[in-house]
């Protein structure tokens, strides 16, 4: 059963169950509320699921015509003046929708469609243009299209992935400045390793061997060991390899090269990186022609690069001559040629099969935990239809007043959770309280390189040399500030997976002394777990995989709602209590202050350029680098006085938020024994066709529980 096949029968069991829970009377009498939440909620992980791939690229490397092959058409735009310059998201459809999204960072959408005499293609790439000739890029969200996408519309995959989004970035220097920004190329791959299940990295082969390349594989990977679990999701594609000649070398040792490139230049963080060959171009143009959507002017650039190399041999009254193909007939050559069927299987195909194995896990255990209780408490009743009353008032009596006694566990579970909360305190107190020594340090490097005291008779010499000198040292605050929040970010959803597990777990303990209390005294078993609802932020915990739940970790704070993440914590169901840490703000506004302030040193030569005789000018690079610290130490102040104020306010927040728990859970199980005596009474009358009905119940239970087990 493939796992396709294991979520469509998951999805239908689920449904069995709500069904179940919904319409059967036995369910309306017994205190199954969270039972239905809990199923509800695994439904819609199952259907809704989001899957996402993004492709990053150094410089112009053919990255939208990557995309254009994936789809089958040409869409994006991928000409030299008309490349990405925003966000594009394409999400999987089995049809597609013919309209382009434009959502502005006012919040305002504008749909783009074909019209005035253009396709929709042609208007998207027109837009394109005009936003980056009239500087509108800056308002731009993102783009957003629905597409069929060629490697999940031939797979049996298509019925369950209309969540699959591939993710255009913008490249470093599709900003329309004609500069290479590094620091934007570091922000995205830092975001979209965090986010994204998979990452394709685009190299064009022509000039894969630049400085510009390797350098920014080291500033971005070198030295990174908390990226190394990232390892399996990262591909570089090496795009254009038709272009190699026989003096380069087989394909193979192409692919071996650039591997020990990457592996040097991250000094072995990614010590045996994933890289394909690729040619875009081949691959769009076979596809194109397969379906019959090339035009006149890109058929005939396709003849004139590929049609030579699929020429046949063909032998007429002995004499030996080369055939040409049509390019129907070598458009097969060119798909495989180009390698696109094994770039589809490793990071389309195997990324969607690796995430919804993970979907799979966490449903089956939710689902198998949902309908243990459900059987257990059928089981129980038919029980209970056996004993007297009495004997069951006495039973009931004696189970609520032990379990009201569970409340004194609230202490050691609330002791337990201060001691998770403050080992996340002290893992990122100190980098954060080392920010500005770090800072400062990094900045007197890079003024280490500069005299402290220039002269010259040229003014405007001294006022360009100080705009570098603010420009060196905007890039190294910034670059420090970027990684060390992408740092930040990893050990936050790190420490805080790993102090919900051991709150959950703190919770199964409460739940299985109720369990025995029960037990003890009724001679029935129950999984109370069952009843248990703690809902943290935007993770039901009860669906975590708790042991190799890495997928989930990297999930749980995105960078596009952090701020408020944090700003409201882990919000648990039974209180509006926080459990977390407000990081990305305050860490966002040392890097803004700083870079603002860099940014806002000038005017150069009035403040710095003073004049010592008539036409000797004095730039002074001691006040500056003054400047700087004293900025960097102010901000980092703040930073730290925020980080303190909040983790008070959340230890007083979890104090109440685990009290409140302990209290819905003890009154949730109350209620639960309530619903048994009830439904006793009810049914004395006719117990036996009761417990009829209850077995045909527990015959339908033990169906489903069967089915869940063929699915494992």
């Amino acid at each position: 059963m493939n796992n396709t096949e294991k979520i469509k029968e998951l999805l239908h069991l689920t449904e069995k169950l709500i069904d179940a829970l919904k319409t059967e009377d036995f369910w309306k009498v017994v205190q199954t509320g969270e039972i239905l939440e809990g199923l509800q909620s695994t439904y819609q992980k199952l259907k809704s699921k989001n899957y996402s791939v993004a492709v990053i690229a150094a410089m112009k490397a053919g990255k939208s015509t990557l995309f254009n092959a994936l789809l089958g058409k040409d869409i994006l735009p991928n000409e030299t003046a008309a490349c990405t310059t925003a966000i594009t998201e394409i999400r999987f459809s089995k049809k597609p929708l013919n309209k382009v999204l434009k959502y502005l960072k006012d919040g305002t959408v504008q749909t783009i469609t074909e019209g005035n005499g253009r396709t929709l293609e042609q208007n998207f790439h027109k837009d394109v243009r005009d936003s980056r000739h009239q500087n509108g890029v800056t308002v731009i969200n993102k783009y957003y299209m629905e597409f069929p996408i060629v490697a999940l519309n031939n797979e049996e995959y298509k019925d369950l992935v209309e969540n699959f989004l591939l993710i255009d970035t913008p490249g470093p220097n599709e900003a329309g400045t004609g500069q290479f920004d590094t620091q934007k190329l570091r922000e995205i791959t830092y975001y979209q390793l965090r986010n994204a299940d998979a990452i394709i990295f685009v190299f064009d082969y022509c000039v894969y061997k630049s400085d510009t390349n390797a350098n920014l594989i080291k500033e971005i990977f070198a030295g990174r060991e908390d990226i190394i679990k990232d390892n399996d999701k990262i591909f570089f594609v090496v795009n254009k390899v038709d272009m190699r000649s026989s003096k380069d070398g087989s394909k193979e040792q192409v692919i071996q090269a650039v591997k020990e490139m990457i592996s040097f230049q991250t000094q072995n963080t990614l010590s045996n990186p994933q890289v394909l060959p690729f040619s875009a171009l081949m691959a769009l143009y076979g596809r194109e022609i397969e379906n019959g959507t090339i035009t006149e002017e890109a058929l005939t650039d396709c003849k004139n690069k590929y049609q030579a190399r699929f020429s046949e041999e063909v032998i007429i009254n002995g004499k030996k001559y080369l055939e040409q193909l049509e390019a129907k007939d070598f458009a097969p050559r060119l798909l495989k040629e180009s390698d696109i069927y094994t770039l589809e299987e490793k990071v389309i195909l195997d990324t969607f099969k690796k995430a919804s194995a993970k979907l799979i896990e966490g449903a089956i255990e939710n689902i198998d935990q949902k309908s243990t209780f459900m059987l257990k408490t059928i089981d129980s009743q038919i029980k209970i239809q056996s004993k007297g009353i009495e004997e069951l008032r006495d039973g009931i009596t004696k189970s609520k007043h032990e379990i009201q006694e569970l409340y004194q566990l609230s202490d050691t579970i609330m002791s337990d959770t201060e001691r998770y909360v403050q080992q996340l305190h002290d893992t990122l107190n100190g980098m954060i309280f080392n920010i500005s020594t770090e800072i400062t340090m990094a900045i007197e490097q890079q003024l280490g390189g500069y005299q402290n005291v220039y002269k010259s008779e040229d003014r405007n010499y001294l006022s360009h040399l100080t705009a570098q000198i603010e420009r060196d040292c905007n890039t190294t605050v910034s670059t420090y500030c970027f990684r060390k929040q992408d740092e930040i970010i990893r050990k936050y959803n790190e420490a805080r997976y790993e102090l919900i597990k051991n709150v959950y777990q703190e919770f199964r303990l409460l739940t299985q002394r109720a369990d025995a209390i029960i037990k003890k005294h009724l001679d029935i078993e129950i999984d109370s777990e069952g009843l248990m609802s703690l809902d943290i932020g935007d993770m039901d915990v009860e669906s975590v995989d708790i042991s190799s739940s890495r997928n989930e970790r990297n999930k749980q704070v995105s960078d596009s709602n952090f701020k408020d993440q944090t700003a409201r914590g882990i919000t648990t169901a039974a209180e509006g209590a926080t459990i977390g840490m407000a990081i990305a703000g305050p860490v966002g506004a040392l890097v803004g202050g700083i870079a603002g302030f860099l940014l806002g040193v000038g005017t150069h030569q009035d403040k710095y350029a003073m004049p010592e005789q008539r036409t000797v000018y004095t730039l002074d690079v001691t006040v500056m680098k003054a400047n700087i610290k004293r900025e960097t130490t102010s901000k980092a102040k703040i930073l730290e006085d925020q980080f303190r104020q909040q983790t008070t306010k959340e230890m007083e927040a979890i104090k109440k938020a685990i009290t409140k728990n302990v209290g819905e859970f003890i009154n949730s199980v109350n209620g639960y024994l309530d619903g048994l005596e009830k439904e006793f009474e009810e049914k004395r009358s006719e117990r036996e066709s009761y417990i009829q009905y209850l077995k045909t119940l527990e015959g339908k239970m033990m169906s489903i529980t069967a089915q869940l087990q063929h699915i494992k």
